[in-house]
């Protein structure tokens, strides 16, 4: 601003002195320039539940860099939803609601914080302008995406994994559909799942780091199409209000292999590469005891099981709660399709032709033989198909030279074949080093042929052959003692199992 100065002459008697009188005048010069944009503007969602940090660095007054004064103060507003959801700036900024700014503007270039308390469990959005000395109100960032965070909420528990998935083929597509998650990893009641986010990954291991989130359904529908002709991981979480998603290490993960295969299992989530998958017929066994269980794969350190100089991995494929809490349940599926992949460890001198697996049944090892086919390169696994959940370790042993049959490895010896998916078939496991062909046949004790058997799964046809249960007829048999045969290089095997109600 400027004074300006005006002197006048009185006019009066000519006798007098003449008389000067001073006027002074403030003249303003205009200031049109609002300060710039605050941009960037950055939201964090403070651990503190419900509370936002905004920080952004102070503007100049005059909005071109050349004033280096402070602005007067701040204007910032909030809202549940976007500029972008509204389609205009000044409709969002007439609509947000007004946070007071409490603090004194910083000189130009230095940080500013401004704390928010709001509703835990909720996302916002926010923008902030400035106002000079003249009034001048700066122009209002249009970043995309807008300055955002959820906040978090004192419900910090997560939803339990989501359970109780069954698939439908549907033209070119599997329909997934899943039960309502209505617990929280605590054992506390879930009442506000809103609903369930779908990711995808090309790897197992990958959900952590590289997934791609599919869609999210909300609650009430739990549907998804996920298309064949691919060779994807999926896994479905349930999301509650506070934004807590059931955790990835107790998951039912979902493989769509190309081009009409799904399957549903479990990964280790040790670091070690294991994981195990049920083809979809073998979903509805999963319900025992009135629950929906997950399949779990974990190392097993138990000294009375894993030590010895011949393990190369011991794991424990389980069933486990949606909370992961692994169940005491036992039997065997309906039909050896549990796929398991174990990593093994290599130590000098061991030959790869003499990787083998055994299963644990409770009292001793069965030796399930050499059924697996080992990779050549790090990690090393075996691949197996089988019935029963339980231990499994890989072991280097010495192979033997022909067929045998340990009557051990006929489990188990007493079975129910009565279709509630627990030990609904009996198995037999022979070491065939020569993968010779084999046949065998179940007759009764009036020395009658009931049916013959067949091998067990795709991967275990020269090694593990199975019975139903059921006659050639495909009818279930009678209680009582049955008798089986095994021929194979000329010998032949046989002993009696018991069939149960």
């Amino acid at each position: 601003m400027g004074i300006l100065a005006v002197g006048f002459v009185g006019f009066g008697a000519p006798a007098r002195a003449a008389t000067t009188d001073t006027l002074q005048f403030t003249v303003g010069i205009l200031d049109a320039d609002p300060p710039a944009a605050i941009d960037p503007l950055t939201a964090t969602a403070s651990v503190t539940p419900g509370q936002v940090v905004l920080d952004w660095l102070a503007p100049d007054e005059d909005g071109v860099g050349l004033n280096g004064e402070a602005v007067q103060t701040y204007l910032v507003r909030y809202a549940t939803y976007s500029i972008a959801d509204v389609g205009s700036a000044a409709a969002w900024w007439a609509a947000a609601t007004p946070e007071p700014f409490v603090g004194v503007p910083q000189v130009p270039g230095q940080p500013e914080l401004m704390v928010l308390s709001l509703a835990e469990g909720t996302r916002y959005y926010f923008a902030v302008r400035s106002i000079d000395i003249s009034g001048n109100l700066s122009p209002l960032d249009n970043t995309v995406p807008q300055a955002n965070a959820l906040t978090r909420s004192s419900d910090a528990e997560a939803p339990v994994a989501v359970a109780g998935l069954r698939s439908t083929a549907v033209g070119p597509d599997f329909v997934v559909t899943w039960a309502a998650v209505t617990r929280n990893m605590d054992g506390s009641p879930a009442a506000d799942i809103v609903g369930y986010r779908v990711y995808s990954s090309t790897s197992l291991f990958g959900f952590e780091t590289s997934s791609a989130t599919v869609g999210f359904v909300p609650e009430g529908a739990r549907s998804v199409s996920l298309p064949r002709s691919t060779d994807l991981y999926y896994l479905i979480r349930a999301v509650d209000s506070a934004g807590n998603e059931s955790p990835v290490s107790v998951s039912n993960f979902i493989r769509v292999t190309a081009p009409d295969n799904i399957a549903f299992g479990a990964r280790d989530n040790t670091g070690s590469v294991g994981e195990a998958f049920l083809d979809a017929a073998l979903l509805a066994e999963l319900a025992r005891s009135g629950s929906d269980y997950l399949l779990n794969v974990a190392p097993d350190a138990t000294p009375a099981l894993s030590t010895g100089p011949w393990n190369r991995g011991t794991y424990r494929v389980a069933l486990a709660a949606p909370d992961g809490t692994v169940t005491g349940l036992t039997g065997a599926f309906g039909r050896p399709d549990m796929t398991v992949v174990l990593e093994y460890s290599v130590q000098p001198g061991d030959d790869p032709a003499d990787v083998g697996v055994f299963w644990w049944n409770g009292s001793r090892w069965i030796k399930r033989g050499r059924t697996s086919v080992a990779s050549g390169a790090a990690p090393r696994t075996v691949t197996f198909q089988a019935a029963f959940p339980g231990v499994y370790q890989v072991r280097n042993y010495a192979t033997p030279d022909d067929l045998s049959l340990d009557r051990a490895s006929v489990v188990p010896r007493v079975f129910t074949p009565n279709g509630d998916g627990i030990n609904d078939a009996v198995y037999f496991y022979l070491e065939n080093p020569r993968q010779s062909a084999l046949d065998g046949w179940v007759i009764d004790v009036a020395g009658a042929e009931v049916s013959r058997l067949r091998p067990a799964g795709d991967t275990a046809a020269r090694n593990v052959l199975m019975w139903d249960g059921r006659d050639a007829s495909g009818h279930r048999v009678s209680a009582g003692v049955y008798i089986y045969k095994i021929r194979g290089e000329g010998k032949t095997f046989s002993g009696s199992v018991v069939v149960a109600k």
